[in-house]
Protein backbone atom coordinates (compact mmCIF):
# COMPACT_ATOMS: atom_id res chain seq x y z
CA UNK A 1 0.00 0.00 0.00
CA UNK A 2 3.18 2.24 0.99
CA UNK A 3 4.99 3.62 -2.30
CA UNK A 4 8.83 4.23 -1.66
CA UNK A 5 8.30 7.46 -0.79
CA UNK A 6 6.97 6.95 2.36
CA UNK A 7 8.09 6.57 6.01
CA UNK A 8 8.47 3.04 6.98
CA UNK A 9 6.26 1.71 9.86
CA UNK A 10 9.31 1.82 12.37
CA UNK A 11 9.76 5.90 11.05
CA UNK A 12 5.71 6.29 11.82
CA UNK A 13 5.33 9.30 14.17
CA UNK A 14 3.57 8.02 17.09
CA UNK A 15 0.23 9.94 18.26
CA UNK A 16 -0.94 9.81 21.71
CA UNK A 17 -4.68 9.62 21.57
CA UNK A 18 -7.12 12.29 23.35
CA UNK A 19 -3.96 14.69 23.45
CA UNK A 20 -4.73 18.19 24.27
CA UNK A 21 -2.41 19.39 21.60
CA UNK A 22 -2.51 18.51 17.88
CA UNK A 23 0.78 17.49 16.41
CA UNK A 24 1.96 20.08 13.71
CA UNK A 25 3.56 18.38 10.63
CA UNK A 26 3.83 19.39 6.77
CA UNK A 27 4.15 17.81 3.23
CA UNK A 28 7.91 19.35 2.57
CA UNK A 29 8.64 17.94 -0.82
CA UNK A 30 5.57 17.39 -3.57
CA UNK A 31 5.02 13.57 -3.31
CA UNK A 32 5.90 12.98 0.46
CA UNK A 33 3.52 11.04 2.03
CA UNK A 34 3.79 10.94 6.13
CA UNK A 35 3.14 8.65 8.39
CA UNK A 36 1.70 8.46 11.90
CA UNK A 37 0.61 5.60 14.52
CA UNK A 38 -1.48 5.07 17.30
CA UNK A 39 -2.46 2.40 20.16
CA UNK A 40 -6.33 1.85 20.52
CA UNK A 41 -6.88 0.22 24.19
CA UNK A 42 -10.60 0.86 24.50
CA UNK A 43 -12.61 -0.09 21.16
CA UNK A 44 -14.74 2.56 20.37
CA UNK A 45 -15.39 5.33 17.65
CA UNK A 46 -12.21 7.23 16.96
CA UNK A 47 -11.69 10.18 14.97
CA UNK A 48 -8.69 10.99 13.12
CA UNK A 49 -8.48 14.54 11.06
CA UNK A 50 -6.12 17.26 10.19
CA UNK A 51 -6.21 20.65 10.33
CA UNK A 52 -4.61 23.82 8.48
CA UNK A 53 -4.21 25.21 5.54
CA UNK A 54 -2.84 22.32 3.13
CA UNK A 55 -5.13 19.87 1.18
CA UNK A 56 -4.64 16.70 2.10
CA UNK A 57 -6.04 13.16 2.07
CA UNK A 58 -6.01 10.44 4.87
CA UNK A 59 -5.61 6.32 4.42
CA UNK A 60 -6.59 4.48 7.77
CA UNK A 61 -5.06 1.21 8.31
CA UNK A 62 -4.96 -1.15 10.81
CA UNK A 63 -5.61 -3.31 13.42
CA UNK A 64 -2.29 -4.11 14.07
CA UNK A 65 -1.44 -4.13 9.90
CA UNK A 66 0.29 -1.16 7.92
CA UNK A 67 -1.22 -2.95 4.85
CA UNK A 68 -4.62 -3.59 5.45
CA UNK A 69 -6.92 -0.33 4.90
CA UNK A 70 -10.00 1.17 6.52
CA UNK A 71 -10.96 4.09 5.78
CA UNK A 72 -9.43 6.61 2.97
CA UNK A 73 -10.86 10.58 3.05
CA UNK A 74 -10.35 13.85 1.03
CA UNK A 75 -12.35 16.46 2.36
CA UNK A 76 -14.68 15.64 5.15
CA UNK A 77 -12.81 18.03 7.15
CA UNK A 78 -12.57 21.91 7.56
CA UNK A 79 -12.04 23.30 3.75
CA UNK A 80 -9.69 21.05 2.06
CA UNK A 81 -8.88 18.58 6.02
CA UNK A 82 -8.83 15.19 5.97
CA UNK A 83 -11.11 13.12 8.63
CA UNK A 84 -12.25 9.66 9.56
CA UNK A 85 -14.51 8.54 12.01
CA UNK A 86 -14.52 4.89 12.80
CA UNK A 87 -15.50 1.82 15.10
CA UNK A 88 -11.80 0.60 16.15
CA UNK A 89 -11.11 -2.55 18.08
CA UNK A 90 -8.33 -2.56 20.11
CA UNK A 91 -4.51 -2.58 18.15
CA UNK A 92 -2.26 -0.52 16.37
CA UNK A 93 -3.75 1.75 13.48
CA UNK A 94 -1.94 3.89 10.91
CA UNK A 95 -2.27 7.08 9.35
CA UNK A 96 -0.99 8.24 6.30
CA UNK A 97 -1.30 11.90 5.24
CA UNK A 98 -0.38 13.52 1.54
CA UNK A 99 -1.04 16.10 -0.26
CA UNK A 100 -3.99 15.95 -2.80
CA UNK A 101 -1.83 17.24 -5.66
CA UNK A 102 1.37 14.71 -5.45
CA UNK A 103 2.97 16.24 -8.67
CA UNK A 104 3.34 19.93 -6.88
CA UNK A 105 1.55 20.11 -3.41
CA UNK A 106 3.10 20.84 -0.09
CA UNK A 107 2.34 22.79 3.28
CA UNK A 108 1.53 22.45 6.78
CA UNK A 109 -1.43 20.57 8.56
CA UNK A 110 -1.70 19.44 12.59
CA UNK A 111 -2.99 16.03 12.90
CA UNK A 112 -5.12 14.12 15.97
CA UNK A 113 -6.98 11.85 16.98
CA UNK A 114 -9.77 11.02 20.20
CA UNK A 115 -12.21 8.71 20.77
CA UNK A 116 -15.08 10.53 20.44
Amino acid sequence: MYPKAAPSVAEATVLKPNATRRTPAAIGQFGEEDLFTFEVTRAGRYVIDTKGPTDVVMKLFGPNSPTALIAEDDDSGVDYNARIAADLVNGRYYAQVRHYNRASGKGNYTIRVWRS
